[in-house]
């Protein structure tokens, strides 16, 4: 497990932390490859881990009216976890699911804690990644305001490039609130422009 360690001080919330701590979180966790399309959590699932992508790439959504409407997109270094049963406890709505071979650090919320209780600097991690999750919903909402569909496309790749080969056009299309037909001629488009 040390060997990740350089990994993860990659990611911008733990690249301060002492070797020690890191170290000590390392051997209380556990790795878990996934194939894609995989369930890694969900809400029928109290669950209290969180979760750190070594690679591979998650999808975050919720059910509605029938369909899986998706919300984050987690891909290497990035963190996620259930937020509303971490930090509320209840269930919440979130899936996650795999959208390519994925290995996954999973360490749990009742060893984050007792850390916590040791280390302030964990309970400034907890802050930053609640935060983070905060301003990524807050930056895809600017980006579906501000922007029209091939922008919001644009954007979309730049953002999660290589994974949007994994994902159907109709996932894509309603992530960025665009009409599957609309997606499809925006890539036509830009496929035409190169």
């Amino acid at each position: 497990m040390i060997k990740y360690i350089p990994l993860l001080f990659e990611n911008p919330l733990l690249k301060d932390l002492p070797v020690n701590i890191l170290s000590e979180f390392l051997t209380h966790c556990k790795i878990k490859s996934f194939k894609s399309n995989k369930i890694v959590s969900d809400m029928s699932m109290a669950d209290d881990n969180f979760y750190y992508i070594l690679n591979g790439a998650v999808r975050g959504y919720y059910k509605y009216k029938g369909s899986q409407v998706n919300t984050f997109y987690f891909i290497k270094d990035d963190i996620f976890a259930n937020v509303e049963f971490m930090f509320l406890n209840s269930p919440g709505e979130l899936h996650f699911e795999t959208i390519a071979p994925s290995s996954i650090i999973i360490f749990s919320k009742e060893f984050l804690l007792k850390q916590a209780q040791k280390h302030p600097e964990i309970q400034f991690i907890s802050f930053k990644y609640l935060a983070a999750t905060i301003v990524s919903q807050e930056k895809r909402l600017r980006i579906m305001l501000r922007n029209d569909a091939k922008e919001r496309y644009l954007k979309f790749i730049e953002l999660y490039g290589k994974y949007s080969n994994y994902l159907p056009l109709k996932e894509i299309a309603i992530f960025l609130d665009i009409a599957p037909e609309t997606l499809s001629r925006i890539r036509k488009e830009i496929a035409n422009s190169v």
